[in-house]
């Protein structure tokens, strides 16, 4: 059997031929009905990568949550653990395979984003294009620094 290259090849050289109509015709019909079984095969193949996907999707999400789960895990047995050995009043413990003690450490809360001076701040600009907006101007006149572009996309039913 031809891959679809080789059949899109031979449609073409059958196009470019000098044949009888009739001969033509069957021709094209036969290369028809192998370009439908390959279209056919293929779009299985897209269905089960579109599977393959999904699961993967489905996977990535429980696995984020597993880990998402863990981290809380962490902390909150990390919190436990302070909170106790804080309020026992021990500021070091040396167990078997672990050693336990505290430093001192200072953060900076902030209480009112708009009472900080301007110096300290730093603007963050995105800038974001509304295509839509412009696809629809384009209906009734052109928009600068822009065009419009046809396309085929293939849809699979």
């Amino acid at each position: 059997m031809l891959s679809l290259y080789e059949l899109n090849e031979t449609y073409q050289q059958l196009l470019t031929m000098d044949i009888e109509e009739n001969d033509m015709i069957a021709a094209l019909n036969s290369l028809e009905g192998d370009i439908k079984d390959k279209a056919n095969n293929i779009g299985k193949v897209i269905n089960s990568l579109k599977a393959e996907q999904l699961v993967y999707e489905n996977e990535i999400k429980r696995l984020q949550a597993k880990l998402k789960t863990s981290k809380t895990k962490e902390t909150n047995l990390k919190d436990y653990l302070s909170n106790n050995l804080q309020s026992m009043g021990i500021g070091k413990l040396e167990c078997e395979l672990f050693k336990y003690s505290f430093r001192k450490s200072t953060s900076l809360e902030i209480d009112d984003n708009t009472l900080i001076p301007a110096e300290y701040k730093e603007s963050i600009v995105t800038e974001k294009i509304d295509k839509a907006a412009i696809k629809k101007k384009f209906k009734t006149e052109t928009v600068p620094g822009c065009h419009l572009v046809e396309k085929q996309n293939m849809q699979m039913k």
